[in-house]
């Protein structure tokens, strides 16, 4: 059987994009992952990111409770930006630093990261959470198996749609 999505309580590591300021609504679904400098979120390369768009880490019912954080610089791999190769279908988001009580903080010291980790194998059972295309909600999750299509892990939840894609599965 095909498992369905359900709307659960944000957690701090995972949120959407808003590319047009926090009134309008969000898009892709983005992760926190680990790095040394504590700054970087993984996102799909096709939701078209650009520096200066906002990322809201734990969104939940229209409130970012982890803070609003700009995006600083974007890195997609070459065989993306050159012929939209959907093996390379991920962008690397460096995040600007916050002011927060007279210090400088990073995104990863706030919310906690994801560690990256490879590709998961078929019959791999993971909990996948994104955020639909909205703006005043939560975030959904399934708990799937992973199939390949071709060479592609891929899995079937009722309830994925537009802006779930780039979402972490844990």
């Amino acid at each position: 059987p095909i498992p369905t999505a359900v709307r659960v309580h944000a957690t701090a590591r995972v949120g959407p994009l808003f590319t047009r300021g926090m009134a309008k609504t969000h898009g892709c679904t983005g992760s926190v992952v680990h790095s040394r400098t504590h700054d970087t979120v993984l996102m799909a390369a096709h939701c078209g990111v650009r520096a200066g768009m906002l990322f809201a880490p734990g969104f939940d019912n229209g409130a970012p409770p982890y803070g609003v954080w700009r995006i600083s610089s974007v890195f997609v791999d070459g065989a993306w930006a050159a012929h939209r190769d959907p093996r390379r279908d991920f962008a690397v988001l460096k995040m600007a630093p916050q002011l927060r009580a007279g210090h400088r903080v990073r995104i990863e010291d706030v919310t906690g990261a994801y560690a990256l980790a490879t590709a998961p194998r078929p019959e791999t059972r993971l909990v996948v959470v994104g955020y639909l295309i909205g703006i005043h909600d939560r975030p959904i999750q399934c708990l799937v198996t992973v199939y390949l299509t071709g060479v592609y892990p891929s899995f079937n939840c009722r309830g994925y749609g537009g802006g779930t894609r780039g979402a972490p599965g844990v």
